[in-house]
């Protein structure tokens, strides 16, 4: 009951912090202000800690072993189980516009391949009522299992209950619903993540970190995975006691989070810092910032793993940018899904955490090349390579 209590309050918690900055201070249509008081104290949250109840209520068909499964590294692999049927699969992938979304569409019918079933990988181009349609048209054609991640983490819950009737598995990426109906869950701990991009990026500030004024710019709908990078990056920001002002900006494509990112430097001429909580708000913010000649006094920290990414790295446009593997996270919510289609879900975790690895100036060549099997970031920033 105690845990329950504590997923509860993390949730409203996060809603209060989405209503707060939308109602103080507007800057421009989607900007607002908001204030830390140093010194704050609040303890700190991780995503374990919120999901460790996951799939206990009432309504669960929480078919998986149970456990979590911490992995460590972004190369490690399960090893995949061979299908005991001509198994068929619905992957709806929540968009693939770019290299995280479009990886994912390559891997999972992959990782389909190795272990000897058939997927069926449609891009929900972030359209949570194409999502549901799609999975009702698999639930009519009889698959045998969905794996999806929740566009509308509540809305998605009529879907849930028909796969549920119809006996489908379900395994959920990264975005959990909030509703139960799941078998298991494979993510990546959004929260440790968004608490690395603020560690890296204060480190980075040195003195200009206190008293600061940060951008965070983020997807506009509540989204589980988004409201963990950006709730674990305030948490860092809280354990340190650093006085800062937050400016919330929204959008979804690269071209969205450049003219936000540009709106706020020009209401803010002082800002100090940005924080973009996935590929398109980083890559967003390093166009803007160049383009407005402002690199050498705003700081840049981002999340992903996209190319564009990895070259603001490597040219110190960014200093950090926490990353997990599509590759990893195809692997696995594929071979947990054949081990339970096999009758074999004892052995599958109810969560799989993800490894995050951050990708560094330092080490940006190196990751580049894990993440991009077959390429090198040297062809890449040499414009060698065709997208």
């Amino acid at each position: 009951m105690k845990k329950t209590i504590m997923i509860f309050f993390v949730i409203i918690v996060s809603l209060a912090i989405i209503a707060s900055t939308g109602c103080k201070g507007e800057v421009k249509q989607e900007e607002a202000a908001e204030t830390t008081a140093a010194g704050e104290s609040q303890e700190i949250v991780f995503a374990p800690e919120t999901l460790n109840d996951y799939g206990t209520g009432d309504k669960c068909r929480f078919t998986a072993g149970g456990g979590e499964l911490f992995l460590e590294k972004v190369t490690d692999l399960p090893e995949f189980p061979k299908a005991d049927e001509k198994y068929t699969i619905g992957f709806a992938n929540y968009f693939a516009f770019d290299d995280c979304g479009s990886q994912l569409m390559k891997y999972v019918p992959e990782a389909g391949e190795e272990c000897g079933v058939e997927v069926l990988a449609y891009d929900c181009n972030w359209d949570p009522i194409k999502q549901a349609e799609t999975v009702d048209a698999w639930i009519m054609q009889g698959v045998d299992g969905v794996i999806l991640s929740a566009l509308d983490p509540y809305g998605i819950e009529p879907t849930l209950e028909k796969l549920h009737k119809a006996g489908i598995p379900i395994v959920c990426f990264e975005n959990p619903p909030l509703v139960n109906y799941v078998d298991c869950v494979v993510i990546p701990d959004p929260w440790y993540g968004g608490y690395m991009a603020a560690e890296y990026l204060v480190k980075a500030l040195g003195e200009k970190a206190d008293n600061s004024k940060i951008a965070i710019l983020r997807i506009p709908e509540w989204y589980w995975t988004i409201e963990g990078r950006e709730g674990g990056f305030r948490q860092y920001l809280r354990e340190q006691g650093l006085n800062t002002e937050i400016i919330i900006g929204q959008g979804l494509e690269v071209e969205d989070h450049a003219d936000r990112f540009e709106n706020i430097l020009q209401a803010h001429p002082d800002l100090t810092a940005g924080y973009g909580t996935y590929s398109s708000a980083g890559i967003g913010m390093v166009q803007a910032t160049l383009a407005m000649d402002r690199m050498d006094d705003v700081t840049l920290v981002g999340w992903d793993l996209d190319r564009p990414v990895h070259a603001a790295v490597k040219e110190g446009h960014l200093v950090a940018s926490p990353a997990y593997s599509m590759r990893q996270s195809s692997s696995y919510m594929v071979a947990h899904m054949v081990n339970i289609l096999n009758g074999n879900a004892d052995i599958v975790p109810a969560i799989t955490w993800m490894a995050t690895e951050p990708i560094l100036p330092e080490n940006a060549d190196e990751m580049y090349e894990i993440f991009f099997e077959g390429e090198t970031l040297k062809d890449y920033m040499e414009g060698k390579l065709e997208e």
